[in-house]
């Protein structure tokens, strides 16, 4: 398997963002998943790396699920530049890597480009899930009205979001 859906979880919504956690998983459009890798990384140090929060971004998370908060910030927290090393050690054999790429992508590339200089992965992989629904005319709203999360899996915890985008990504493409 050689896409890779990738979620992140932030503090706030700037390019800037502090990432609070990483998700990723190999899959095919078949909807099959291979391995996964799930980072909840130290805030202190994305700060103290030159990352930020925003006051909105946090108040959002204090009216997220119990559950949600209890994994987001649950040990064991990863220092911020270890996290971006395993991440990138992860994608090292992807072709394409899914996310919203306006959004997941940019931070990403703002990260390795502050922490490391460069991104081993070429940004031209990114592919755009939002472009994808778009051009298969799905409605998201509906699938995922149609389509609700299992209960063990999380909302706004970045490795269940990448298995549920899995799901409506496989749908879409299947549109097309």
């Amino acid at each position: 398997m050689k896409n890779v859906m990738l979620d992140l979880e932030t503090m706030s919504t700037s390019n800037n963002a502090a990432v609070i956690q990483i998700g990723a998983v190999y899959f095919d459009f078949t909807g099959r998943t291979s391995k996964d890798l799930s980072i909840n990384i130290d805030l202190s140090t994305e700060m103290t790396s030159g990352f930020g929060v925003d006051a909105s971004t946090i108040q959002w998370w204090m009216n997220q699920s119990e559950e949600a908060r209890k994994f987001i910030f649950g040990d064991p927290l990863v220092k911020s530049a270890e996290a971006w090393m395993n991440l990138d050690q992860f994608l090292m054999s992807a072709e394409s890597i899914w996310s919203h790429a306006m959004f997941d992508g940019v931070i990403i590339m703002n990260h390795f480009k502050k922490l490391f200089s460069r991104f081993n992965t070429s940004y031209r992989i990114m592919r755009d899930i939002r472009t994808l629904i778009s051009l298969s005319r799905m409605d998201l709203d509906k699938w995922k009205e149609e389509n609700p999360r299992s209960p063990d899996n999380i909302a706004h915890t970045a490795l269940d979001d990448c298995y549920y985008q899995i799901r409506y990504c496989c749908y879409a493409m299947s549109l097309l």
